[in-house]
């Protein structure tokens, strides 16, 4: 174990390192069930100093899950109003976005239709 930490110590005092840490981190949420209390327990039993990463890449892989999220509800949104008849422009007021944006949208919801 002590071997490893002295790994973690010398990786994250890089930025390479650190996104090795960070990719490590994404790798371990994506295929198991833990979550940040058990990453960060995990990393700290190596080397304290990889704590500050883990939380960092955790941070990030919520962000964007957030993200992403968000952009699915927008899409929801626009869909559901087009559906319902609703003007391009009136929906890119309701949603803060361009007309460009939103028709571009509507196109892409038209032809999965087809």
């Amino acid at each position: 174990m002590e071997q490893y930490a002295e790994v973690f110590q010398n990786l994250v005092e890089t930025v390479l390192g650190q996104r090795f840490v960070g990719t490590a981190v994404i790798y371990l949420s994506a295929a198991s069930s833990l979550g940040k209390t058990e990453l960060i327990a995990i990393f700290r039993r190596v080397s304290t100093k990889t704590t500050d990463s883990v939380m960092t890449a955790y941070e990030e892989l919520i962000s964007e899950g957030l993200e992403q999220g968000t952009q699915r509800m927008t899409l929801k949104f626009i869909q559901g109003l087009w559906r319902l008849g609703i003007d391009p422009e009136i929906i890119a007021k309701a949603a803060e976005m361009p007309v460009e944006e939103v028709q571009a949208i509507i196109k892409n919801i038209d032809e999965e239709k087809k």
